[in-house]
C-alpha cells in the first residue's frame, strides 16, 4: 500500500506542476456491467466494474518523454441461484508503471502488461498475460517487471525483461528474465523468445523452468503466421528429472468478399507433454481448433463467433456476439455452449460498458 500511495502522490504532485510547466495528463474512466444466465450453476448473476486510470507525460526534451500510469480495478458479484446466493468484491492495482523513452529505446518499470506473439485463439507465447479474444476491454493482470525495448531503423527490435513471480510456492519472490528479438522478413516478421524462470526451491534443488518461442508472420493472398513453444521444467521429484512441454499453433486469416465482408481466423494448435524423452510427445498430447469471425453490419456494429474444439476428447466451445460500438458506449449480446469432459451447458449474457 506504500508504494501505491506514493505513486498516487507522485502523480497528483506531477499533475499539479504541469499546470505551470505544461505537463499532459489525463484521467480515464470505464464503467462495465454484466449479466448472465447460466444453465451450469442454474441461476442468473450480475458482474461489475469501474476502472479509473490517470496517465501523466513530461518532454524531457524534443526526443526524450517520460509517461507515468496508475489504474484500480474495482470489481463485485453477485449469483442468483437455487442453492445458495453468493456475493463477492474485490479490488486491486491494476497498472501502475513509469516508462522513460527515446526514440529508439524504451525502459518501463512497474505493474504492466507484456504480450507478443501473432496467435489469436491458441497462443503458445501467452506467458504474462490471460487476454480472451473475444473481450472488447482487453482485460488481463499485470506483471511487475522492469522492460527494455531498443529498436532500429530496420524496423528491428530487441526486449529485455526482468519479471517477479509473487505467485511462487516458497516464501521467497522468483523471478523470471528473458528476451525477445523480432526481425522483418518479406512480407511479414518474426521473432524468438527466451524466458528462464525459477519457480520453487525443493531442499537442495532448484526448480526451474526454461522456455524458447519461436513466430512469425506473412502476408501474401491472405495472413499466414506459427507460434510455438518448447519448455523444460527441472524436478527430480516431481517430473523424474524433466518435464517437456511442446505448444505449437498454425493459423491463417482472411476477408471473404460476401457482403461487408467475413473476417476469418483459422488456427490448429496441439499441446504435447514428457517427462523423459522428446519421442513421448506424441503419446500425451491434444489437438485443437479454433474458428473466429467477424461479420460488420455497419460502421458500429458487428455479429461475431468462436468456435473452440478439442479433438482429442471430443469437447467444444461455441460462441456468438452481437457487438455494438460507439465513442463513449460498447455493447455486447451473446450466448456460449460449452460441452466438456461429457457435461454441456449454456450461457445467455449481456455485457455493457460505458467510458468517459
Amino acid at each position: 500500500m506504500r508504494k501505491i500511495a506514493f505513486i498516487i502522490v507522485f502523480m497528483v504532485s506531477l499533475s499539479c506542476y504541469g499546470h505551470v510547466n505544461k505537463i499532459n495528463w489525463s484521467l480515464k474512466n470505464r464503467l462495465s456491467g454484466e449479466g448472465y444466465f447460466s444453465r451450469q450453476y442454474d441461476g442468473f448473476g450480475m458482474n461489475f466494474e469501474w476502472l479509473p486510470e490517470a496517465s501523466l507525460s513530461y518532454n524531457i526534451s524534443d526526443v526524450n518523454e517520460i509517461h507515468a500510469e496508475f489504474s484500480y480495478l474495482s470489481q463485485a458479484g453477485v449469483l442468483f441461484n437455487t442453492l445458495a446466493d453468493e456475493t463477492n468484491k474485490h479490488g486491486e492495482p491494476y497498472r501502475y508503471w513509469v516508462r522513460f523513452s527515446s526514440p529508439t529505446t524504451e525502459t518501463r518499470i512497474g505493474l504492466q502488461q507484456i504480450n507478443f506473439g501473432e496467435a489469436k485463439i491458441y497462443r503458445p507465447l501467452q506467458w504474462f498475460d490471460q487476454i480472451n479474444p473475444t473481450d472488447n476491454n482487453l482485460t488481463t493482470h499485470g506483471v511487475k517487471a522492469v522492460l527494455l525495448k531498443s529498436s532500429t531503423i530496420e524496423n528491428q527490435n530487441i526486449w529485455l525483461w526482468g519479471v517477479l513471480d509473487e505467485n511462487s510456492y516458497s516464501n521467497k519472490n522468483n523471478y523470471d528474465i528473458g528476451g525477445r528479438i523480432q526481425v522483418p522478413i518479406t512480407t511479414g516478421e518474426a521473432g524468438i523468445s527466451f524466458s528462464q524462470q525459477e519457480i520453487i526451491k525443493r531442499y537442495k534443488n532448484q526448480k526451474c523452468k526454461t522456455s524458447i518461442g519461436i513466430d512469425a508472420r506473412m502476408d501474401y493472398a491472405m495472413g499466414l503466421w506459427i507460434e510455438s513453444s518448447i519448455s523444460t521444467t527441472n524436478d527430480y521429484y516431481l517430473y523424474k528429472g524433466r518435464l517437456r512441454e511442446l505448444n505449437t499453433t498454425i493459423g491463417t486469416d482472411y476477408t471473404f468478399n460476401i457482403g461487408e465482408g467475413i473476417y476469418t481466423v483459422l488456427e490448429i494448435n496441439r499441446k504435447g507433454y514428457a517427462e523423459s524423452g522428446y519421442l513421448e510427445f506424441d503419446k500425451n498430447n491434444s489437438d485443437n481448433i479454433g474458428i473466429m469471425t467477424n461479420y460488420p453490419n455497419n460502421i458500429n456494429q458487428s455479429i461475431n463467433t468462436l468456435s473452440q474444439f478439442d479433438v482429442s476428447n471430443g469437447s467444444n466451445n461455441q460462441t456468438i456476439f452481437l457487438r455494438n460500438v460507439n465513442d463513449y458506449t460498447s455493447t455486447d449480446l451473446g450466448f456460449s455452449y460449452i460441452d466438456e469432459n461429457k457435461k454441456s451447458y449454456s450461457i445467455v449474457y449481456i455485457k455493457l460498458n460505458y467510458y468517459f
